[in-house]
């Protein structure tokens, strides 16, 4: 591989290009001259892009990156450009001597990406203390490693990859890195299957149609490159990596830890007490997680631990500063030991461990309810946020640091943890939109940073009210409730519920994803909103995942919240819609094929619905959907079980559905997986609106397609819950169309004589 260097320009205006202000006291124009919130202002905000923070999982997300020394930081920020069709990322590179008071990066670079890949992602520091590394994409190419140095501001392309590069880690020891990139897709019909055939094992049946040959997920390989060579070594590990774990080097390079799919369940497992895992090894291809460890030298690989990871609240790892270990957190131990109370202990697990490298002798923690933030080179401390789930959760938890005494660790003082030289954190809530703020720990004096968003405030922005109440089958529920700009008490609105969760830390114009859901937007255009959580209980969702209980637990909540917003004189619940994307889809079709109430327009995109044609075409390739829909439905759909399917799958109860609804699929898997109830609802002549965006992600990222997926759900719901229309003259076939669907609506919900 040969390596070129990339000049950038650099802007030392941050503020200009993104319009961020620096100004805490600055005050926006008074509500009677603001104007309602359009899709477009969410496609166009500027937002942290940490990957995680982007797809709504993170509270308290993690802003900036400080070099090695503490001298510098930066921090990743992106926004969408609807002319030509992309997302900007702006890599900014704050001195921290001057970040209290100048406000201003010392160094930026821009790149724009136009697929549904970040163009900037996965910022570290090199331990020069002027390099950044980063996985980055450029338009027209796939995504590679790049680095850039911040003092002489050079962009350096540092693979060449004829796939994506989808992680990478970096030795801090020397300049070995390692990565794992795409397998590369072959096509269907080469010489041999035209002749013979093609032997289906476990493609994808979209892609067999399309005329790819990808069997199952796609798959990755592992690569690793030494300093000085041209060409990276392929490091061919026996095991199917999930691209999810990433990779992690140890700080010499000469090891490397990657997740994969456990292949060969050994019989004792079957004894591990954790209810989730359980479920993921019962599968016909186990879906169950565990650390490999690749010896980078010579290529040999085995797991780190001989058992899986925990099936409940993820798992970290971390490096020893000297390599010669590390931490892994939310891990089982092995059963096959003799003493019988270690062994019962080991039953309930999981634990946090070390692990001595390369004899992976194993040292355990004394506190497993932990969430580990990383090996502090300094101090040589392991530090953790006690309370794993309330951590995930993005509540308010103590840190603790954790020394070695020995050959045992105790939680130890943490005056003599290292600290960045400033805290740099997002600050948001439901109502405040995030800013970027940066603090001396020792003084306490803090200052505004960014403030992303000053055109927020030329905006009439919902109030959003943290709102609880009973599902009808008694559990508690707690949501966002999002009531118009110009709410009059006393009036009775439409109601619009987002299904797929809810953070009361985050100020969400949309929801919590980008695909279909759009908040602000629906309340600009007089509906209330209700944001719901898909799990109220992180604690009781594993027991109820893909059981028969799921699809009512969900439906109860979505009904429990009509009758308090009805009780509270709010809604007209004659007026409302429901919107289901991913999971939630399942229990958006559940609710309209198995509720007492009925919708007067739903929208489902892009998701699972436990019907019997997602079964028989998803599950050759992913077989998790076999375990999945045999839970929700009560057993297989051949034989005796396919009576429980009758009575509870979706798919097999359309002709209950008398709902208007709008399905969007993205992409050529999703179009096969919603077909079902498209053509059924055709063939019952039920208003049914298919989209489909071909080259959309499931989160979705492109503009247009944002743009398609939500301001289509604004339309659709104002068409059927407002009987309004946009006059905008390209709109007029979708009217045309709608207007067709409503009568077929009003012939359909004709008494019958």
């Amino acid at each position: 591989m040969s390596i070129r260097s990339l000049f950038v320009g650099v802007c030392i205006s941050v503020a200009a290009y993104l319009g961020l202000s620096l100004e805490l006291s600055a005050q926006g124009p008074s509500n009677s001259d603001k104007r309602p919130v359009r899709v477009t202002d969410s496609i166009r905000m500027t937002r942290l892009a940490n990957p995680d923070y982007i797809a709504g999982a993170l509270a308290k997300p993690k802003v900036a990156e400080f070099s090695p020394n503490g001298k510098q930081f930066v921090v990743v920020l992106r926004k969408g450009n609807l002319e030509n069709n992309t997302n900007e990322y702006s890599l900014l590179v704050f001195e921290t001597a001057d970040a209290l008071s100048a406000r201003t990066a010392n160094v930026r670079l821009t790149l724009a990406s136009s697929s549904n890949r970040p163009a900037i992602q996965r910022a570290s520091w090199r331990e020069d203390n002027e390099t950044v590394l980063f996985l980055g994409e450029r338009l027209g190419e796939n995504q590679q490693l790049y680095a850039f140095n911040c003092r002489t501001k050079t962009l350096m392309k540092l693979t060449s990859h004829r796939t994506n590069v989808l992680s990478y880690s970096a030795a801090t020891q020397g300049p070995t890195f390692a990565f794992w990139a795409e397998k590369p897709r072959s096509a269907v019909w080469t010489r041999e299957a035209r002749r013979e055939g093609i032997r289906v094992k476990t493609q994808w049946l979209a892609d067999l149609i399309a005329g790819e040959n990808r069997e199952g997920l796609v798959g990755n390989e592992l690569f690793v490159h030494w300093g000085g060579s041209e060409t990276p070594k392929h490091l061919k590990v026996d095991v199917p990596l999930v691209s999810t774990g990433g990779v992690t080097l140890s700080p010499d390079g000469r090891y490397l830890v990657v997740m994969a799919r456990v292949r060969r369940v050994p019989d004792n497992w079957k004894e591990y007490r954790d209810e989730l895992l359980q479920r993921l090894l019962s599968e016909r291809t186990p879906n169950a997680l565990q650390y490999v460890l690749v010896d980078v030298q010579n290529g040999k690989s085995q797991p780190l631990i001989e058992a899986p990871i925990s099936g409940r609240f993820g798992s970290e790892i971390a490096w020893s500063p000297d390599s010669k270990s590390l931490i892994v957190t939310g891990t089982h131990l092995p059963l096959d030991v003799p003493d019988l109370i270690e062994r019962e202990a080991r039953l309930r697990g999981p634990f946090i461990v070390e692990v001595k490298v390369p004899t992976r002798e194993i040292v355990r923690f004394p506190n497993s309810d932990m969430r580990l933030i990383r090996w502090d080179a300094k101090t040589g401390k392991v530090l953790f946020q006690v309370g794993r789930k309330d951590a995930i959760r993005g509540k308010e938890v103590r840190k603790a640091a954790f020394g070695r005494s020995g050959t045992e660790w105790h939680e130890t003082k943490r005056s003599a943890e290292a600290q960045n030289p400033l805290d740099v954190w997002l600050d948001e809530n439901l109502n405040t939109p995030p800013r970027i703020f940066v603090r001396n720990p020792k003084s306490g004096k803090h200052s505004l940073l960014l403030d992303l968003n000053t055109q927020l405030r030329n905006l009439n922005l919902a109030r959003v009210e943290h709102v609880r109440w009973k599902a009808t089958d008694g559990h508690d529920v707690e949501g966002g409730l999002y009531l118009p700009p110009d709410h009059v008490p006393g009036k009775k609105y439409p109601l619009i519920l987002q299904t797929h969760g809810f953070n009361p830390k985050r100020f969400w114009m949309d929801g919590p994803w980008t695909t279909a859901f759009a908040a602000q937007a629906f309340a600009s255009r007089g509906f209330v909103v209700l944001q719901i959580p898909d799990w109220p209980d992180l604690d009781q969702w594993p027991m109820i995942l893909a059981t028969l209980a799921e699809g009512p637990y969900q439906m109860s909540s979505f009904e429990g919240a009509i009758d308090y917003l009805d009780g509270r004189g709010l809604i007209d619940r004659d007026r409302v819609g429901i919107i289901g994307f991913s999971r939630t889809c399942f229990y958006v079709k559940f609710a309209l094929t198995h509720s007492k109430f009925r919708f007067a327009a739903a929208s489902v995109s892009d998701g699972m619905d436990a019907g019997y044609f997602q079964y028989v075409s998803h599950s050759n390739a992913s077989p998790a959907y076999e375990f999945e829909f045999d839970g929700l439905n009560g057993g297989s759909p051949f034989g005796e079980g396919l009576s429980s399917w009758l009575k509870l799958s979706p798919g097999f109860n359309l002709h209950k559905v008398h709902t208007p609804l709008r399905i969007e699929a993205l992409g050529r898997v999703s179009l096969l997986g919603e077909w079902e109830w498209f053509a059924g609802l055709r063939r019952l002549g039920r208003p049914v609106d298919l989209i489909y965006l071909p080259g959309a992600s499931h989160i979705i990222e492109k503009p247009w397609d944002r743009l398609a997926s939500q301001q289509g759900n604004v339309d659709w719901f104002s068409f059927w819950l407002k009987g309004e229309e946009d006059p905008d003259p390209g709109k007029t076939e979708q009217y045309n169309h709608w207007r067709k669907l409503r009568k077929q609506h009003n012939q359909d919900s004709r008494p019958k004589s």
